[in-house]
């Protein structure tokens, strides 16, 4: 609950463009992590059960935006 809190602290007004929280279905996560949300506008959206492969779509997501980004650094030392 303490991190959902600091969450929202951080993101402070930027959480009002927020529409959904996508989270999985972990233990660690309570009613009362989603009532810190639910408080704001954003609308607490649960993954389907027992779906791997959703995991795999936002790793693939992340690295092509990694990869992407890491394309256009360039990247200078003072060593020679």
């Amino acid at each position: 609950m303490q991190q959902a809190r600091n969450l929202t602290a951080d993101l402070g007004t930027r959480m009002e463009s927020l529409h959904f929280l996508l989270r999985d279905r972990d233990g660690k996560y309570s009613e009362v992590f989603d009532a810190v949300f639910g408080a704001d506008e954003p609308r607490v959206i649960k993954s389907a059960p027992q779906a791997p492969r959703t995991n795999a779509h936002c790793e693939r997501i992340i690295g092509t935006i990694r990869h992407e980004i890491l394309d256009h650094v360039l990247i200078c030392s003072t060593r020679e």
